[in-house]
């Protein structure tokens, strides 16, 4: 995960090129070979390839050593090949550090982000909870928030899933609570695996 994501500070906060231009697609394809790196590890542990679409279960440790997030995702090939759909790589991969213009609120963000952005907000600012001044500075500061999440992830264990997305959850609700049932464990988006 700390790879992909330098790859992102480079692409968000160094070059700054936009979407389309040859420096953010040179970035973007090595992000790709990243990403199918991980998702071409998970098709080698099913014993056949005619499926389009694989699922798996994973935690995410932040830089604090702590784990951020239990999720499951999945991700779908092209034509029941090996080569996988980069426009469907599941949520893990997702960039945290994105969300729409619009939200003027921290209550308008979703999951794990809604609470990393809470935590370092609250740390940043010193201000309670729902509070309008706390989405003033969520505003105001909306540039280097997106630096700290750029930076929050450290690693991430992926456990391929030989089944449907029953399965997926079922093994996600599973090891989520074992997680939180661990004395020394702290799961900062504990109820993640619960849906």
């Amino acid at each position: 995960m700390a790879k992909l994501y330098n790859l992102v500070i480079e692409k968000e906060e160094v070059i700054k090129s936009p979407p389309r231009s040859v420096e953010s697609k040179k970035i973007t394809y090595q992000m790709n070979k990243i990403i199918n790196k991980s998702l071409e590890d998970i098709v080698k542990c099913y014993d056949q390839v005619s499926r389009n679409k694989y699922h798996y279960v994973y935690v995410v440790q932040n830089l604090n050593d702590m784990l951020t997030v239990v999720g499951k995702s999945s991700f779908k090939t092209c034509n029941n090949q090996k080569q996988i759909n980069n426009k469907a790589q599941g949520d893990l991969f997702d960039d945290i550090s994105h969300w729409n213009k619009k939200f003027n609120s921290i209550g308008k963000l979703k999951g794990t982000q809604h609470i990393e952005v809470s935590k370092y907000c609250i740390k940043m600012s010193n201000l309670n909870y729902g509070s309008d001044e706390l989405d003033a500075f969520f505003r105001e500061n909306r540039g280097d928030i997106k630096k700290y999440l750029r930076r929050l992830y450290k690693n991430a264990w992926i456990i391929p899933i030989n089944g449907d997305n029953s399965t997926a959850k079922k093994v996600e609700r599973l090891l989520g609570n074992f997680l939180l049932n661990e004395k020394k464990c702290f799961i900062s988006n504990k109820y993640s695996h619960i849906s």
